[in-house]
């Protein structure tokens, strides 16, 4: 096989070059030199398509509140959802179960 993984610390392979990195597990993907940049193109190129584009700011404290505000909208999606509709349904069946059980245990 031609492709080479090299670790962190590892001698990288003659006439061998860096394709990508996986920075998880700290280590480099190397194909032969001419081969290294198709592949590399070719592997951007699909993780563009599948993944899209996000654009990121070079300013951290834009990027910071517009993160910021994404959470903050995302917590009230999910308490919308938790308290109206199907959540308060969810929350009387159990309800109804708690106080039948406590019925039932204050009997025996």
């Amino acid at each position: 096989m031609i492709q080479r993984i090299v670790r962190e610390g590892e001698l990288m392979p003659r006439f061998y070059g860096i394709a990508w990195r996986n920075y998880f597990r700290r280590e480099a993907v190397c194909f032969p030199v001419p081969l290294n940049v198709i592949l590399a193109f070719a592997r951007q190129a699909y993780l563009w398509i599948r993944l899209g584009h996000v654009e990121v700011s070079s300013d951290p404290r834009s990027a910071y509140e517009q993160g910021r505000r994404e959470a903050q909208q995302s917590g009230r999606r999910y308490n919308d959802r938790q308290f109206t509709g199907a959540g308060v349904v969810h929350l009387l069946f159990c309800g109804c179960f708690l106080i039948a059980g406590l019925v039932i245990g204050a009997a025996l």
